[in-house]
């Protein structure tokens, strides 16, 4: 990784490497860093992306087919200096998204969400890293006339894939709201993956939702062969709306610090 006060250059990060052969194909990398309350975005293929910002709120959309985000930074501050922020993606294509040190707090919804119809967001956690994600407020979300659905403080409308090796941590601690479009109390998520969750990767993972579900999709498979995860739900701990869940032995999975076993496989 590479940080510097001169941003917009095609010199300074142009050396870059998928992390593994899963995501190979993305190689058009630009870097997102959050910092002072604001953010700050550079690489030789920034222009590949459009953006739509306000202090550290950032909307990004793109059409690139070969795209790797690499973010950073800190947009929640700390007891001296409170901030919020948001990373909001949307793209009609798989991508890569790279998270290498980022913290986060949303006051709007979720820390981060991916709008990607059915695509997949490759979600790298870079060995080593630290990354935080916090929300605590959400209201329903509009789009050309419609209710757009962002339930989970790390929200994925496509496939969510899990990569690397470093942590992750989720508070979801948004209380229910009542929705009167919908005639009924959402509940939001730590992960909500609409099309599935994926991992083979020995990240960890530490989930919490004070509310509702430590992961949740939308009729779709969840499916755990690596990495360690304690998850901590204020309803269920994964809701897959009736698909299939999958935890491996070589998953170590701990619901509110007793570690899962097989011989009781309802991980609901």
């Amino acid at each position: 990784m590479y940080s510097c006060d001169e941003y917009n250059t095609n010199v300074l990060g142009t050396r870059f490497n998928p992390a593994n052969a899963l995501v190979s194909q993305f190689v058009h990398h630009v870097y997102i860093e959050y910092k002072d309350s604001d953010t700050h975005i550079w690489g030789p293929y920034k222009d590949l992306i459009d953006v739509q910002r306000e202090g550290s709120r950032l909307s990004i959309t793109s059409t690139d087919d070969s795209l790797a985000l690499i973010v950073y930074g800190n947009a929640m501050g700390d007891s001296a200096h409170y901030m919020n922020g948001q990373l909001k993606i949307t793209i009609d294509r798989d991508f890569a998204l790279y998270l290498n040190g980022l913290n986060i707090h949303s006051n709007s919804g979720p820390a981060i969400e991916v709008q990607d119809d059915e695509q997949i967001c490759y979600l790298v956690v870079t060995n080593g890293s630290k990354n935080i994600l916090r929300d605590s407020i959400y209201q329903t979300q509009y789009h050309d006339g419609s209710i757009q659905e962002a339930d989970g403080c790390l929200y994925v409308s496509g496939q969510l894939y899990l990569d690397g090796k470093g942590q992750l941590s989720i508070l979801n601690a948004a209380e229910a709201r009542y929705d009167a479009d919908l005639g009924d109390s959402i509940y939001t998520h730590a992960i909500y993956a609409r099309g599935g969750l994926f991992c083979n990767y020995a990240l960890q993972a530490d989930l919490t939702s004070c509310y509702g579900d430590a992961i949740h999709t939308s009729g779709s498979e969840v499916k755990l062969i690596n990495g360690t995860w304690r998850l901590y739900p204020g309803r269920d701990t994964i809701n897959t709306e009736g698909a299939a869940i999958t935890i491996s032995e070589t998953a170590k999975v701990y619901i509110n610090d007793s570690i899962y076993s097989t011989t009781n496989p309802d991980a609901n």
